[in-house]
């Protein structure tokens, strides 16, 4: 398969929807909060280690959260995303980082041998794919070109959220709704793909915003926010899970043994 044929998995209006929002994706303003609270929640775990990693973003867009890590030169980052808008961004941005490099590439077939990454991050992914088949086999390549007990980062939006799941299934980017998850898929899609979790982070705002009901004009709009923003403030129900989870130790000797 071509490069050119691994790009077309997705549809073209997908590819078009993100080469259009390249310049300005991962901008306060253009971003939903909780997933720039999760490039910071992953940046500060990988900046709080001593070590040298090489590191993998999968679907790395612009590069906005290669940027908050590439400081770090023990760090040697590859970023791979299907997006040509998004990567020309991110190479613009990055150019003077010896440290990091660009690779167009989807995160169903990865351009890598085995054993390769410490650290993998696949970071507000996880709406975009187009069913769950397609998010396992993203994992099974993760953990393909990961090295024994490389730890991986991911985010979801929580279906368990039930305003929430609302909202992405209405969602009419690329005339498809947006995927949410729950802790039990991941931990079912996570064990098919070699992987343990380790930890879960559970991320919600930080106070329920009564301003931002104004912009909904209708009533039960409103009523559903306000229900959003107060199930939001229980673990159980919050919008975003960011997930590291580690590969399994028998998934990693397997790999050696058919090296």
């Amino acid at each position: 398969m071509t490069k050119k044929d691994n790009i077309q998995i997705y549809p073209e209006k997908t590819i078009e929807f993100f080469d259009s929002i390249s310049e300005k994706y991962g901008e306060k303003n253009t971003t939903p909060e909780l997933e720039l609270k999760s490039n910071d929640l992953i940046a500060d775990i990988l900046l709080n280690s001593s070590n040298s990693f090489m590191i993998l973003d999968a679907g790395c867009g612009n590069a906005s959260f290669i940027k908050r890590i590439a400081n770090n030169n023990k760090f040697h980052i590859i970023g791979i995303d299907f997006s040509s808008k998004m990567l020309e961004v991110g190479k613009r941005r990055l150019n003077r980082h010896n440290n990091v490099k660009f690779v167009q590439a989807v995160v169903e077939n990865l351009p890598f041998k085995n054993n390769i990454f410490d650290r993998i991050s696949l970071i507000n992914i996880s709406p975009t794919l187009l069913n769950k088949q397609q998010f396992l086999d993203t994992l099974k390549e993760i953990a393909r070109v990961s090295l024994p007990y490389a730890k991986l980062y991911l985010n979801i939006w929580n279906s368990w959220n039930p305003i929430l799941a609302i909202k992405c299934r209405r969602h009419d980017m690329e005339n498809r709704p947006l995927k949410t998850y729950s802790s039990f898929n991941m931990n079912k899609l996570f064990k098919k793909a070699s992987f343990k979790i380790k930890r879960k982070f559970y991320l919600a705002d930080d106070k329920i915003d009564y301003g931002s009901l104004k912009r909904y004009k209708k009533w039960y709009k409103k009523l559903g926010q306000l229900i959003y923003l107060y199930l939001s403030r229980f673990f159980i129900f919050s919008p975003v899970i960011v997930f590291e989870a580690q590969v399994d130790k028998k998934y990693s000797n397997e790999k050696e043994v058919k090296k």
